[in-house]
C-alpha cells in the first residue's frame, strides 16, 4: 500500500528535483539548449516543470497499484504541484538564502525527516508489538517501587481479542488483584526525535484504545474518538451509527 508521503519521499530524494537552480546547470534549460541568463524564480518554474516529468516517471515503475493507491498517489500529485504553485513564497525562501531541498520543503510543509520518522511508526500498523493496559482507570493496589504499575501485553496487527483480554486479566489475578476494567491503548504517533517534551503535535497513525469489561466479558473497540466494534461475549456488533447511538 502507497503512503501519504510517497511522492513526497521521491521529490525530497531526488537529485534532479533538489539540486540547486543555477543558469548552467538547469537540467529543463539543457534540454532546450537554453544558455540565456533567467531569474531565480524563472528558473524555478522550469524546475516544477522538471517536477512533473519527474511525476509522471515515478509513478509509470509503479507495478501491481491498487484503486487506492491510485486515487491515493494522483491526490498527493494534485497537492503537491498545488503547493509548487506558491511562487512567491518560494522566491522568498530562495532570496533569502535557502538550499533548494529546504525549498521544497518548505512549500509541502513536510521534512524528509518527517517523511522517515513516518515510515517508522508506520511499520507498527502491522505485525506484533507491546501495547500498555490500564487496570480500572489505575485505581488498583499492584505496586512496583512505590507506583502502581501498567500492565503490558503483545498483540498483533493491532487487534485485542476477547481471548487476549481474558488472558491479561488472568495474569492480574496471579498478582493477586482482581481487575474489574481493562483499557488497551493502541494508538500510534510519530516519535520525533528531541520532541520527548512535547514541544510540537506529532501525527497520528492510529487513534484506538480497547475497553473490556470483566464480568460481562465485554470489549469495545474506540476509534477516532467513536466506537466501532462491540464483542460481548462472542457477539459482535460493528453496527457503527448504531453504536454511536447508544455510548456518544
Amino acid at each position: 500500500m502507497i503512503n501519504k508521503y510517497y511522492l513526497i519521499k521521491k521529490l525530497l530524494t531526488s537529485p534532479a528535483a533538489t539540486g540547486e537552480l543555477s543558469n548552467n546547470n538547469d537540467e529543463f534549460s539543457q534540454l532546450f539548449n537554453e544558455d540565456q541568463n533567467k531569474t531565480a524564480i524563472e528558473l524555478y518554474n522550469e524546475r516544477v516543470n522538471v517536477v512533473k516529468w519527474l511525476f509522471n516517471d515515478w509513478v509509470r515503475d509503479l507495478q501491481s497499484l491498487s484503486g487506492s493507491d491510485v486515487v491515493s498517489l494522483f491526490q498527493q500529485k494534485d497537492l503537491i504541484l498545488s503547493k509548487l504553485l506558491m511562487t512567491s513564497y518560494a522566491e522568498t525562501l530562495i532570496n533569502n538564502g535557502h538550499s533548494f531541498k529546504e525549498v521544497l520543503e518548505g512549500l509541502v510543509e513536510t521534512t524528509l525527516e518527517h517523511v522517515e520518522v513516518y515510515e517508522k511508526a508506520e511499520k507498527l500498523l502491522t505485525g506484533k508489538r507491546v501495547v500498555t493496559v490500564m487496570i480500572d482507570g489505575n485505581k488498583h493496589d499492584i505496586m512496583k517501587d512505590g507506583k502502581r504499575i501498567n500492565i503490558q501485553t503483545e498483540i498483533e496487527d493491532n487487534i485485542v481479542t476477547l481471548e487476549k483480554c481474558k488472558e491479561v486479566t488472568e495474569n492480574i489475578r496471579r498478582l493477586g488483584y482482581e481487575p474489574k476494567k481493562l483499557k488497551f491503548f493502541l494508538s500510534i504517533y510519530t516519535e520525533t526525535s528531541g520532541n520527548e517534551c512535547g514541544d510540537f503535535v506529532e501525527e497520528c497513525l492510529l487513534n484506538r484504545t480497547v475497553n473490556y469489561n470483566v464480568a460481562t466479558n465485554t470489549l469495545m473497540v474506540w476509534e477516532d474518538g467513536r466506537p466501532i466494534l462491540r464483542n460481548c461475549d462472542g457477539f459482535i456488533d460493528d453496527n457503527q451509527d448504531a453504536l454511536a447511538d447508544c455510548y456518544l
